[in-house]
């Protein structure tokens, strides 16, 4: 099983419902702004982002689509500090706090998010390799 097979295998195991089609196109180490930050991972995908953590036990788990999302807000703070990053849908706000490749991850989220939107979007596998071009810039 190769890492995406295991990424899509996490996922289906801790998110039921996922969809049989999608596909992780990034994942990265993130706080999700709760009564305090919890610390998990955050799994862009095709389809949607999941966020997953498992702190002394206690699960936290979101998962949103990408057509339920209609804001993005990228809240830059002082160089050493982490970009706070909120994702507005229909019926709820997350809010992710990153400490790395802090601006790439906000770039590969509008990327995806904007992608759904787009009258023409690109495919999974050409929304990797774009988010795969972000990381290396």
């Amino acid at each position: 099983m190769n890492v995406e097979e295991k990424k899509i295998a996490f996922l289906t195991k801790n998110f039921p419902d996922i969809a049989p089609d999608d596909i992780v196109i990034n994942d990265f180490s993130c706080s999700l702004q709760k009564d305090t930050l919890v610390q998990g991972r955050i799994y862009l995908s095709s389809l949607g982002y999941y966020f997953y953590s498992k702190v002394f036990g206690y699960v936290n788990t979101v998962f949103s689509p990408w057509k339920d999302v209609c804001k993005l807000k990228k809240d830059n703070a002082a160089f050493f500090l982490p970009i706070v990053l909120h994702i507005s849908t229909t019926t709820e706000q997350h809010t992710f706090q990153f400490w790395q490749n802090r601006n790439k991850i906000y770039a590969i989220i509008k990327v995806i998010w904007l992608n759904h939107q787009s009258s023409e979007p690109l495919t999974k596998y050409q929304l990797i390799k774009k988010a795969e071009e972000i990381i290396k810039l």
